[in-house]
């Protein structure tokens, strides 16, 4: 391993033979340092590539917008009403899935980001008490469990 002097000075390195219109090959399991890093990105999984592309291009494909909703301790802590809330989520033609999560808050996978507004709509006409609404883009962390856990 590299100082953090180290590291910046390889990083710089890279991004000035990059420049150049070299191609260089970093292996890493830094999954931040190669979002920031590189342009394109192979996933390996038992010496087999399992995805391949430019990482704004793998994203698209696989990485799609989340929005975890956490609801008012009441609602949250009745795993059944979750349940059917997630159920009735899934059934909304721009939602990918819905799972509830043992903290109680919901994940829901939307086909685009551009949605978000009409499950909020969604959520209000219920009258469901939603204390947080976020959006979340999968990290490249999960992007390549989901995709090793997928392959194997």
């Amino acid at each position: 391993g590299l100082d953090s002097e180290g590291r910046l000075e390889i990083r710089r390195l890279l991004r000035k033979l990059a420049r150049t219109g070299k191609t260089m090959f970093l292996s890493s399991n830094n999954f931040r340092e190669v979002q920031e890093m590189c342009s394109h990105i192979a996933i390996i999984n038992e010496g087999k590539i399992v995805a391949c592309d430019e990482l704004r291009k793998l994203r698209k494909k696989y990485a799609k917008p989340m929005i975890h909703v956490r609801f008012h301790p009441k609602i949250a802590g009745n795993r059944k009403q979750m349940k059917e809330i997630c159920n009735d989520i899934r059934a909304l033609g721009f939602v990918r899935n819905c799972m509830v999560k043992a903290d109680g808050v919901l994940h829901v996978e939307l086909e685009d980001f551009r949605f978000s507004s009409k499950l909020n709509e969604f959520l209000v006409r219920r009258g469901l008490p939603v204390l947080e609404f976020k959006k979340r883009m999968r990290s490249l962390e999960d992007l390549y469990g989901s995709l090793v856990k997928e392959s194997g």
